[in-house]
């Protein structure tokens, strides 16, 4: 089974991230457009890894049986056990990056507590 959560050896750092898709393509429209989804498959999800000695990122696409975002949460509302494909999308850092127009990360050192807490920057 499978968690949708970011988890590395040690975990050191652990947090939340937030993209926008990109300016020319959306991610939905990438997938198909390269023949890796059809019309009847929606991404739900993306599985970013990377780590030393990678010669390129690992990127896995969680992808179900739908029509579209409202099919599919229809879909993940009424059932009990979540069934999802994976495929793996080969992709550089770059070529990654540059599916989305905003791309943002937040790390925080684990077992803070710091997750969606308000803070003030002091000089």
């Amino acid at each position: 089974m499978e968690i949708f959560k970011a988890s590395v050896q040690y975990g050191d750092w652990q947090g939340t991230a937030s993209a926008d898709d990109g300016h020319d393509i959306e991610f939905q429209s990438f997938l198909k457009d390269k023949g890796l989804i059809g019309e009847g498959a929606y991404a739900v999800a993306i599985r970013f890894y990377n780590g030393e000695n990678f010669d390129k990122p690992s990127v896995r696409v969680v992808v179900a049986d739908g029509t579209g975002h409202d099919d599919v949460n229809a879909q993940i509302n009424a059932s009990g056990i979540l069934r999802f494909k994976e495929l793996e999308v080969e992709l550089s850092l770059e070529e990654f990056f540059n599916l989305f127009k905003r791309f943002s990360i937040v790390l925080m050192s684990r077992d803070l507590g710091l997750e969606g807490r308000e803070y003030e920057i002091i000089e």
